[in-house]
């Protein structure tokens, strides 16, 4: 079973990159990409793991974007070379972003009432600090039921504490991943509440932006949703990829990707570099 899209504790996953690893086999996983969000300090870890349990590791990340109209934009990348450094400069810039975001969102939380110690926040976090972090922090505080209700009422895109990240475009992703030998895969086109109209509006503006995929094959899309979406990414020229998107266990299994996809990704990653300068 191949699964592209996975977090550890290196940004906001709960399990550490050998956790992780141990993880994904259990629940059947042969083939794994773990993306954690603007870092790469989780993959050596995870690269031995899955050579001791028999799990390929795929180098991935998930890099934070915003477009031109503040939409928060998800860019996976993969079979990157890891020590390129434009990928090392843009995952730089993006974890800068993101620090000044973190400074925001709890500026916000204590105008909205809910103080938040960002220290308490960050003591949570192994690498990368994001919105999870805080919704965990918020439950703590009685501010919240739950990490769900964080997100529903607040914290998700759109709600009185949302702050998008600003330090990087969708093309400063892509343009950095081609730099680094890589693909770039446009991330959960339906997630937060998006309608269909709007994901086939940002799978358009992808394929012009020179994405190589869209994540069609998503745990939480339903049948018809794979078919709509898997439609319109042939139509422009972009490979369907997918992922469970696993940040906490139980593992939640995404649809079945195409036989053919890693091995698409591999032949898209083979020409562009070929083809480089």
């Amino acid at each position: 079973m191949l699964d592209l899209h996975s977090h550890t504790t290196a940004s906001d996953g709960v399990l550490r990159p050998s956790g992780l690893v141990r993880a994904a086999r259990q629940a059947g996983v042969r083939t794994l990409a773990v993306t954690d969000h603007d870092t790469l300090s989780g993959l050596a870890e995870a690269r031995r793991a899955g050579a001791e349990l028999g799990v390929e590791i795929l180098d991935g990340v998930e890099i934070s974007t915003v477009d031109a109209r503040k939409t928060s934009i998800h860019v996976l990348g993969y079979l990157f070379d890891p020590s390129s450094p434009a990928l090392t400069e843009v995952l730089s810039r993006a974890q800068g972003g993101r620090e000044a975001r973190n400074l925001a969102i709890a500026a916000r939380l204590n105008s909205l009432g809910m103080p938040i110690d960002l220290a308490r926040v960050r003591a949570l976090a192994e690498g990368t600090v994001g919105r999870p972090h805080f919704a965990r922090v918020m439950v703590s505080e009685g501010y919240v039921a739950s990490m769900e209700d964080a997100f529903d009422l607040w914290l998700g895109d759109g709600k009185p504490a949302y702050v998008p990240e600003g330090a990087l475009t969708p093309r400063d992703a892509v343009d950095a991943l081609r730099a680094a030998g890589g693909v770039a895969v446009l991330a959960h086109p339906l997630s937060n509440g998006r309608s269909p109209d709007h994901a086939l509006a940002e799978l358009r503006r992808a394929a012009k932006d020179g994405f190589d995929g869209a994540e069609v094959y998503y745990r939480s899309h339903t049948p018809g949703e794979v078919k709509m979406l898997a439609s319109f990414a042939a139509q422009n020229g972009l490979i369907g990829t997918g992922g469970s998107d696993t940040h906490v266990l139980p593992w939640t299994h995404a649809p079945a990707l195409p036989a053919t996809t890693l091995e698409r990704l591999r032949a898209k990653a083979a020409r562009a570099r070929t083809s480089a300068p």
